[in-house]
């Protein structure tokens, strides 16, 4: 059957990553077949003036789904744009997968992207430069070398809805809260 992929993407005002959501949610569209969602940080207004509404106007005339989703007092807007992607979970459908990416990130094959749709197990990470770890051996070896944990990029995880929501402990309907308590836990 057909997987409902939703690509959730954060966005701020900043001009470089702002001018690319539209084009970079075209590809995932149109060349992967993953519906985009662009979470725009920053209020309705800012987002109405100037290059930002150059960017809003594309997002609307090519029906590419966005939000307006405010600030978060006290965090930086790339900080908010680079959370809020986690959690969309709040508002999509338990079975539907949620991958993340960000604004300036071109995906290219389509099959590559596409690994997840047969997939039984609860996440598939498709980008895993983190802290450069070659398979089990190598994550063990550092372990055990004090390193402790590795730290995986978000882009390109993947997971269902409801594996999103049990992580983070979303509240339903609300994606800006959910960040802000993700954010002020950490």
């Amino acid at each position: 059957g057909v997987v409902n992929t939703t690509v959730a993407i954060g966005c701020s005002l900043t001009p470089d990553y702002a001018f690319l959501a539209p084009l970079t949610a075209l590809m995932w569209r149109d060349a992967i077949g993953f519906k985009p969602l662009i979470l725009l940080v920053g209020s309705g207004d800012e987002w109405h003036e100037g290059s930002a509404n150059i960017v809003r106007e594309a997002l609307r005339r090519h029906e590419i789904e966005f939000r307006v989703i405010g600030r978060i007092e006290g965090y930086q807007d790339a900080t908010v744009a680079q959370n809020v992607r986690h959690h969309v979970a709040s508002i999509i459908d338990d079975d539907g997968w949620i991958m993340l990416s960000d604004a300036d990130l071109w995906p290219i094959r389509r099959d590559f992207y596409h690994r997840h749709e047969n997939f039984n197990g609860r996440a598939v990470c498709l980008y895993s430069n983190g802290d450069h770890f070659f398979g089990k051996k190598d994550v063990l070896a550092k372990f055990d070398a004090g390193s402790g944990f590795q730290s995986i990029p978000t882009c390109h995880v993947t997971m269902r809805a409801k594996d999103w929501r049990e992580i983070y402990n979303i509240i339903p309907g609300d994606v800006l809260g959910s960040t802000k308590q993700t954010l002020e836990t950490m």
